[in-house]
C-alpha cells in the first residue's frame, strides 16, 4: 500500500474514532447537562450582580437581545414554582365585606395561562435551543449525524482496504450491500412516516380540545356564580352573604380538584391540610369527603345544588332564577366530568405508539447507513483501479472527516426525532414546559371572577332598581 493512501486509511480510522465518540457523547445527552449547569452558574452570577448594585435586575439585561427567550424560561420556571392558589387565605370575615371597605382583601393576580411567543425570526432557532424540546432534538440529530459520518468512515475504511489489497469480490458484496441498504430504505419510509405524522395531528388536536377543556370550566364556573350573585333576594342580609360565602368555596375547591390529579404542584399538595388552613373547606367538610375521595368533585357539585335548592325554598335566591341557574350547574358538571375523561382516557392506542416509535427510530437508522452509501456509490467507482479511484488528488485528506454525512444524517433525523418529541411534551399539557398550561393562571382568574360577581349586590348601587320575586312580579 503506497504512502498516500496509508496516511488516508489512518486519517479516516481518527476519524472514525472522533465520530463515535461525539455520537456517544450526544446520545447521552452531556451537552443538556452541561449547558443546564451553565445556566445555573450564569443565574447566579447575574443575581450577585443585580444584589451589589443600585440598579434593577432589568437595567442588566437591557440592551441584551432575546428578551422572549428568557421570557420562555421564566414562564418554566413559574410552573415549577409553588401555585398562587396557596398564598391567598380566605376567610368569611373578608368575604362578607363590601367593596367600600377599605381592608377588603382580594384575591391575588393570578399568572398568565400559557406561553406567547413570536414564531419567526431568530426568536425560533433561540427559542428551539433554549428549551428541552429543542435541546433534545438536536443532541440526538448530532448522535445519529455523527453515527452517520461514522458509518461514511467505516464503509471507507474498508473500501480502500479490499481495494488496495485486491479483493474483488469483497468490495463487489460490499457494492451490492449498499445498493439493498438503499432500496430498503426508499420502500420503507413512507410507513413510519403515515404513522408519525398521524399520531401527531391527534395529540395536536387533543392539546388543543384540552386547553379548551380548560376555558369552558371557566366559563360553567362563571355562569353559576353570575346567576348565583345576581339572584340574591336580600344581598345585605348575613345569611344571604353566608350561602354566598359557602357557594364561593364550594366551586373554588371545585375548581381545584378539576387539576388535582393533573398538576404536578397540586398532586404534591395534603389537601386535607392545604384546603382547611386555606379557609377552603372546614375539617368536618373534608372528611366527609374522604370516603368518596375519587369522586369529591362530584360531591361538592351535589352540595352545591343542594345549597341552591335550599336557598330557592328558603326565600335567599329569587325563585325566576331556578331554571337557568340549575341548568348551569348539571353543564358545570358536565364539562368537569368531559375534561377527565379526555385527559385519562382519551388517547391513541399503545400498540400504534410503540410500533410508531420502533418504525421510526428504524427508519432513522436506516437513513444513517443509506445516505453514506449513496454518497460513496457518487464518488468511488468500484469497478475501476484502486489507484483510479483513490488519488490524493480527487480524494482530499480532509473528505476522510465526512461533513456531508454528518449534515445529512443531522437534518433527516431531526425532523423526525423532533416530531417524536413534540408528540412527548404535547401528550401531558400539564407538564413543566414552554406548552404546558398553567392551571394556577386559570383557578386564579375563576376566583377573582367568583369573588367579584358572588359578592356584586352586597354594595347597594345609587338609583338601584328593586327586585322583586316573581310572585310579587304577577300580583303587581
Amino acid at each position: 500500500m503506497s504512502e498516500p493512501f496509508v496516511d488516508m486509511y489512518q486519517q479516516c480510522a481518527a476519524s472514525l474514532s472522533a465520530e463515535v465518540v461525539l455520537a456517544v457523547f450526544f446520545f447521552t445527552g452531556l451537552p443538556i447537562t452541561l449547558l443546564q449547569l451553565a445556566r445555573r452558574r450564569a443565574s447566579a452570577r447575574r443575581r450577585e450582580v443585580a444584589i451589589g448594585s443600585s440598579k434593577p435586575v432589568a437595567a442588566h439585561c437591557l440592551g441584551r437581545s432575546f428578551t422572549k427567550i428568557r421570557e420562555a424560561n421564566g414562564y418554566v420556571r413559574t410552573l415549577e414554582k409553588p401555585p398562587v392558589f396557596s398564598s391567598f387565605v380566605r376567610t368569611e370575615a373578608n368575604f362578607v365585606k363590601a367593596n367600600r371597605d377599605p381592608s377588603l382583601a382580594t384575591p391575588p393576580a393570578c399568572p398568565q395561562v400559557r406561553l406567547k411567543l413570536a414564531n419567526h425570526g431568530l426568536y425560533t432557532l433561540w427559542g428551539m435551543l433554549s428549551v428541552p424540546l429543542g435541546q433534545r432534538t438536536i443532541c440526538q440529530g448530532l448522535a445519529f449525524g455523527f453515527f452517520s459520518a461514522a458509518c461514511s468512515s467505516l464503509i471507507m475504511i474498508g473500501t480502500i482496504d479490499n481495494s488496495l489489497r485486491g479483493r474483488t469480490a469483497t468490495l463487489l458484496n460490499m457494492a451490492v450491500f449498499m445498493d439493498q441498504i438503499v432500496e430498503v430504505f426508499d420502500a420503507f419510509k413512507f410507513y413510519p412516516t403515515f404513522l408519525l405524522s398521524g399520531f401527531l395531528t391527534f395529540t395536536v388536536s387533543r392539546w388543543r380540545t384540552l386547553l379548551d377543556g380548560c376555558f369552558s370550566i371557566q366559563g360553567r364556573l362563571h355562569d353559576v356564580s353570575l346567576h348565583v350573585g345576581g339572584a340574591l333576594s336580600r344581598p345585605e342580609d348575613p345569611e344571604a352573604r353566608r350561602f354566598a360565602w359557602r357557594v364561593y368555596r364550594y366551586l373554588v375547591v371545585t375548581h381545584a380538584l378539576c387539576y388535582a390529579g393533573t398538576d404536578g404542584r397540586l398532586k404534591g399538595m395534603d389537601l386535607g391540610v392545604e384546603l382547611p388552613r386555606l379557609g377552603l373547606l372546614t375539617a368536618d367538610e373534608w372528611q366527609i369527603l374522604q370516603p368518596v375521595k375519587g369522586k369529591a368533585r362530584d360531591s361538592l357539585i351535589a352540595w352545591i345544588q343542594a345549597d341552591i335548592e335550599q336557598a330557592f325554598s328558603s326565600g335567599v335566591l329569587r325563585s325566576a332564577s331556578a331554571t337557568p341557574l340549575l341548568e348551569s350547574v348539571k353543564l358545570m358538571r358536565g364539562k368537569m366530568a368531559g375534561f377527565h375523561d379526555l385527559r385519562l382516557d382519551i388517547n391513541q392506542p399503545t400498540a400504534w405508539a410503540w410500533l410508531m416509535t420502533i418504525l421510526v427510530y428504524t427508519l432513522i437508522f436506516l437513513a444513517t447507513v443509506a445516505f453514506p452509501a449513496k454518497d460513496l456509490e457518487t464518488w468511488i467507482d468500484l469497478s475501476a483501479p484502486a489507484e483510479a479511484q483513490y488519488s490524493p488528488v480527487e480524494m482530499p485528506a480532509v473528505w476522510c472527516f465526512h461533513w456531508w454525512s454528518l449534515l445529512q444524517g443531522f437534518i433527516f433525523s431531526a425532523c423526525y426525532l423532533c416530531s417524536l418529541v413534540m408528540i412527548d411534551d404535547l401528550q401531558d399539557p400539564f407538564d413543566v414546559d414552554i406548552d404546558s398550561f398553567n392551571v394556577d393562571g386559570t383557578m386564579g382568574s375563576s376566583e377573582a371572577t367568583l369573588f367579584a360577581t358572588l359578592r356584586s349586590r352586597f354594595d347597594e348601587r345609587p338609583n338601584e332598581p328593586a327586585v322583586l320575586d316573581s310572585e310579587e312580579v304577577v300580583k303587581t
